[in-house]
């Protein structure tokens, strides 16, 4: 029996993976490697009573060192194979198996990075939902709500925004300012600029224009052809991130989530 952890920032998705190929799917609040709490982490296995495993392969957001790799380790179920790696591996792994390609994650936040077929072999740093995280759905929450209290977008959008989800201007800065977790709250505002992207030309505009910085800015200095993007936000905004897909460039896979492709890569192993 495998055990393969995707660990984001806001849900943990979890899969047993049996030797005959049948799996049992389950979900866990997510982890950021760099600021989870090792009691936290264990208990939260623990409270599984998971079966004897073979392997565990552990993916998550914030792996980002072979120090934070050995922290996350100590955390997880005894197995003969345990294996701690980054997000963006796991979405390489999933979207691309074995072929070399740039793979990218949209979710909450932002990364992208070169993959030769077994590694990353290249990253440019995604910087965090402050300095970067571009085409994330902090990053585009940011930009949108930028656009609504400057003036940028149609005034009704203002109106329907603050009608629809009960905020005003004052809850949005105590929202980003003053509550923990600024990037979750920014990313739950997603549902609604993509509910009404197609009512509003100005924040259509708004939104071809992310996407296209974020090809032109990352994806295409990596200098390879295929591109594949897994994540909430790359799922919802499919439409768009085709459109913006620029001449040279080929997106060969979207999906919402990686663990369906790394459940056919560790079978495969």
């Amino acid at each position: 029996m495998q055990l393969i952890v995707d660990s984001g920032s806001t849900k943990m998705h979890l899969c047993l993976l049996a030797p005959d190929g049948s799996t049992r799917e389950f979900e866990l609040p997510g982890v950021n490697a760099l600021t989870a709490a090792a009691a936290d982490l264990r208990e939260s296995f623990s409270s599984l009573g998971l079966p004897r495993l073979r392997a565990v392969y552990f993916y998550g957001a914030g792996v980002t060192s072979v120090e934070v790799a050995a922290r996350i380790r100590c955390c997880l179920p005894d197995a003969d194979t345990v294996e701690v790696e980054s997000d963006l591996l796991a979405a390489a792994r999933s979207l691309l198996g074995h072929s070399r390609g740039v793979a990218c994650i949209l979710g909450t936040g932002s990364n992208t990075g070169l993959y030769d077929g077994r590694a990353i072999v290249g990253n440019i740093p995604p910087l965090g939902y402050i300095l970067g995280d571009e085409a994330s759905g902090a990053n585009i929450a940011i930009r949108f709500l930028r656009g609504l209290y400057r003036g940028e977008f149609e005034p009704s959008l203002r109106d329907l925004f603050e009608r629809e989800t009960g905020l005003t201007y004052s809850g949005v800065l105590e929202g980003v300012y003053r509550r923990p977790r600024a990037n979750a709250f920014l990313a739950s505002l997603v549902p609604f600029i993509r509910r009404h992207s197609t009512s509003f030309p100005l924040l259509q505009a708004s939104l071809d224009s992310i996407f296209g910085d974020f090809f032109r800015t990352l994806v295409g200095r990596y200098g390879e052809t295929d591109v594949a993007l897994t994540g909430g936000v790359a799922a919802a905004f499919e439409p768009e991130i085709r459109r913006a897909c620029p001449a040279g460039l080929s997106i060969v896979r979207i999906e919402g989530r990686p663990m369906r492709g790394l459940v056919k890569f560790h079978s495969k192993l």
